[in-house]
């Protein structure tokens, strides 16, 4: 995820959520905390902290049950866009126990209708990356929603670099990959 660490992927800068290098726009708002908690909703157990020098999401595990993290997306989707994908830069503090070893992406037009698509999570305090491809049909639905849940368990998850982008052949349908959630 940062600059120093070799698990970081090779084409994401240290301002990897507000562009990365060959990839359209992030249609998420602030997916690299540098703006504190703006255009997110946060469950209780969530705060934006420094990690290795840079803001980054601290999500208290609880023991009794999910905490999610969502944000609401308004214009900037494109209308016609049918691909999705999304990038999210993920660590778990050593002490972490997850009952499932696993963070759960969402999008949709809500979180309680949105698909979601388990991710598992490595363990031993090194960044790495969970990715997403999600294919649907989300014309003339709006608002859409994005979000990330993980839990139950105990410890924290340090979250970086929310990046969610239309797939950049999304008017293609011949380039189209099956959806992986």
């Amino acid at each position: 995820m940062h600059a120093d660490d070799h698990s970081r992927p090779a084409n994401c800068p240290p301002s990897c959520s507000t562009e990365r290098s060959g990839l359209p726009p992030n249609l998420l708002k602030n997916g690299d905390f540098s703006k504190g908690k703006t255009a997110w909703d946060m469950d209780r157990g969530v705060e934006v902290t420094e990690v290795d020098g840079r803001p980054a999401l601290k999500i208290k595990l609880s023991p009794d049950g999910v905490v999610r993290v969502t944000q609401k997306l308004g214009a900037g989707v494109p209308r016609d866009a049918r691909q999705f994908q999304a990038l999210v830069q993920v660590r778990l503090s050593p002490e972490t126990r997850l009952d499932k070893p696993e963070v759960t992406l969402r999008f949709g037009s809500s979180m309680g209708t949105a698909a979601a698509l388990p991710r598992k999570v490595r363990s031993g305090g090194a960044w790495h990356e969970i990715k997403w491809t999600r294919t649907a049909d989300f014309q003339g639905i709006s608002p859409l929603m994005f979000g990330l849940e993980a839990g139950p368990g105990e410890g924290e998850i340090w979250v970086d670099d929310v990046y969610l982008f239309a797939h950049p052949d999304y008017k293609d349908k011949t380039t189209w990959k099956v959806s992986d959630g």
